[in-house]
């Protein structure tokens, strides 16, 4: 019993932060559409005990939602999970033909190493 209450209790607080920060950011920042000439992709990861959902959503310069994809995935750290959903997001805009794609996530740290990942011209 004492387990299932500590358990109970981290996860309250761990929702709590993640509402509290989500509800901070919200106020901070809002979608900027790319270029006319670019799409944009956004994407992001929900984690659950047992699975997490990732999803991406390309929109043009004037909002308009131009293809979504989401997809179940095995529970993950929320690292993994932003890569994993970055590369859903990249593999969804490259089979739709899109060619000028800006990439938006949560993770910094992700989106930077896909910045700096060699490119090929082939």
């Amino acid at each position: 019993m004492r387990e299932l209450s500590r358990q109970v209790r981290n996860l309250s607080w761990e929702h709590r932060a993640a509402w509290q920060k989500k509800l901070h950011l919200t106020r901070l920042q809002t979608w900027v559409p790319p270029p006319a000439n670019k799409s944009k992709v956004n994407v992001d990861i929900a984690i659950r005990d047992n699975f997490a959902v990732i999803i991406a959503i390309a929109r043009d310069f004037q909002g308009q939602i131009q293809g979504a994809v989401t997809k179940q995935i095995q529970a993950a750290g929320l690292l993994e999970g932003e890569a994993d959903a970055a590369k859903l997001g990249l593999e969804f805009v490259v089979d739709k033909g899109f060619r000028k794609v800006m990439l938006e996530g949560d993770s910094e740290l992700v989106i930077k190493a896909i910045q700096l990942w060699p490119q090929s011209d082939s």
